[in-house]
């Protein structure tokens, strides 16, 4: 049983696609079909310049003429619908963009976002099922040596990274509790890049949901270093509200003590924006690192200090 079927409940109806093209073929000629491409891309121009609401105008427009099947037209719709949260109406689309395609395999980031739009929709057991799909089409579509582009070519999603499937399943299996398959899931994105920050976030997060604070404020910080920003946001909230010990909160200054670094200003600028941090230890570095940033900025002119100086007084 191919996929789609397994995933639909029903086969494609590939005779009523043929027959579809061969009436849009006779009927609407050439010029319809030109119009249509030419709506696609005033569509895509709006959406790559963040104007989604004109985006799903347009697209609307294209596809109401029907006499077009392009899958990309209905992929570009789902994802304009995702981006304003409409999930219920971009698995439909989602739906009919991979009936369209003759291979699933060269659609798998829709399978991908379908699960992303179940995850939004709290029906972690569909999102699991999907996500797997996605992995499963990516692996046979490799095993096939076909390319495998990874990222949007105009708004549609045609490749997502094997990192980033298992993540978010992971994400789903965590909210079904499946705890041990989530941190398996975490362990693999890892094994793809090393590097990746939101595996590390998500095992923090499976820790503590386990009662293991220590494995997962480690895991935080790991996270947090390597740039990710809810996690440093989180570090900074837990320091504020006087959560965490005061080991905890020195690795954390020790880590973060370098203000021209990004990530440290970025940790510096949430902790400054939460609530007055109940740790004395904190509290005396801050006031510390802000005596080093005003002279950095004032005295040296160092461009990063600068910025934080910056946004520091609004």
């Amino acid at each position: 049983m191919e996929i789609f079927t397994k995933a639909f409940g029903r086969p494609k109806n590939k005779l009523s696609k043929s027959k579809k093209s061969i009436f849009n073929a006779i009927f609407f000629g050439d010029k319809r079909i030109d119009e249509n491409e030419r709506l696609f891309q005033l569509a895509t121009t709006s959406y790559l310049h963040n104007d989604v609401s004109n985006a799903l105008k347009t697209i609307d427009t294209c596809l109401k003429s029907g006499s077009s099947e392009k899958w990309e037209y209905f992929a570009f719709r789902a994802n304009c619908l995702e981006e304003n949260r409409e999930y219920k109406k971009a698995i439909e689309d989602y739906e009919i963009a991979i009936e369209l395609n003759d291979y699933d395999e060269n659609v798998y980031a829709l399978y991908h976002q379908i699960g992303f739009c179940y995850l939004n929709l709290n029906n972690n057991e569909k999102a699991v099922e999907f996500y797997t799909y996605a992995l499963q089409l990516k692996n046979h579509l490799q095993n096939k040596d076909k390319e495998d582009l990874e990222g949007l070519d105009g708004g549609v999603l045609v490749g997502v990274p094997f990192k980033r499937i298992h993540n978010n399943r992971g994400n789903a299996l965590k909210n079904l509790n499946r705890f041990d398959d989530a941190i398996a899931d975490c362990e693999k994105a890892i094994e793809y890049d090393e590097n990746y920050s939101n595996p590390y976030l998500l095992l923090s997060q499976i820790h503590s949901l386990k009662g293991n604070e220590k494995e997962s404020i480690k895991n935080l910080e790991f996270s947090a270093i390597l740039g990710n920003h809810f996690s440093i946001k989180t570090i900074a909230n837990l320091i504020s509200d006087g959560k965490l010990t005061e080991e905890n909160i020195k690795t954390f200054f020790d880590k973060f003590s370098r203000f021209s670094d990004k990530n440290s200003m970025i940790f510096l600028i949430e902790l400054l924006n939460s609530k007055r941090a109940e740790s004395a230890y904190a509290n005396y570095h801050l006031k510390t690192y802000l005596s080093l940033i005003e002279f950095s900025a004032i005295s040296l002119r160092n461009e990063s200090a600068l910025s934080v100086l910056k946004l520091l007084r609004g």
